[in-house]
């Protein structure tokens, strides 16, 4: 009985802001469909993160012949440096 006073409050609820009644199913989609998004999106920056961090340390690799690196100007260099070395 407990369970589903929480389930109609938080129906009538979401229901008072989208202005149509929702049931457990459409909460239960809308939350999958929440939390797919959310993954994709931290799985997007942290391959960002990943690929700025080899293109980061293509400058300092000692094995250059495995990952070329853009020809870059020593205050590039410098701000790389900066960049990682605050965090």
């Amino acid at each position: 009985m407990q369970d589903d006073l929480n389930t109609y409050k938080v129906c009538v609820t979401m229901s008072s802001l989208t202005k149509k009644p929702l049931t457990l199913i459409a909460l239960q989609n809308t939350f999958e469909v929440f939390c797919n998004l959310l993954v994709s999106r931290i799985h997007f920056r942290y391959h960002e993160q990943l690929e700025r961090l080899k293109n980061s340390y293509a400058l300092f690799d000692p094995n250059k012949d495995v990952r070329t690196p853009q020809d870059i100007i020593d205050s590039q260099r410098k701000a790389v440096i900066i960049a990682y070395s605050c965090r």
